[in-house]
């Protein structure tokens, strides 16, 4: 199964404030007006945070946002009047800081640790692969096509 975007979804019961308190979390206001109570904030070329109104789950959000500098993005976040939770370190994998909405959804802020390897030592593979033009075919695959958006992938 190919999966191509994602929308990570934030319930809120009040709708009008939590959408001024995103702005100030992604410093623009929404991307996109769905509908009256949803509204839709582009974080990556694939991926998409929607705040939506819903009294039944407001408060229950968990959401992870990859960032080049958490550092950065702290200091840009508190400009802005949005304090995080301390940056913690997350075993070998990262740095994060943690920032809540006013309704107690939790938004992580994390940088990836960048560790470079040894050419002859084994990497971890992505579970999710997009191929590239320069990645061989598996043994058994087919000849390479293109895809809807002119992504290149394998025949299976």
């Amino acid at each position: 199964m190919r999966m191509d975007t994602l929308f990570a979804g934030v319930a809120v019961e009040a709708f009008p404030g939590a959408v001024e308190w995103y702005a100030r979390l992604f410093g623009r206001t929404a991307d996109v007006v769905v509908a009256d109570n949803e509204v839709m904030w582009r974080v990556a070329d694939t991926a998409w945070l929607y705040v939506i109104e819903d009294a039944g789950r407001a408060g229950r959000s968990l959401v992870t946002i990859s960032v080049s500098d958490l550092d950065q993005a702290v200091a840009e976040l508190g400009a802005r009047g949005i304090s995080s939770g301390a940056i913690e370190t997350v075993g070998d994998a990262g740095r994060k800081a943690t920032v809540t909405d006013p309704e107690g959804n939790a938004i992580a802020l994390i940088q990836i640790a960048v560790r470079s390897r040894p050419e002859s030592s084994p990497s971890r593979r992505n579970p999710c692969p997009t191929p590239s033009a320069s990645t061989p075919p598996r043994s058994g695959s087919g000849p390479m096509l293109k895809g809807p958006r002119g992504q290149r992938r394998f025949r299976r």
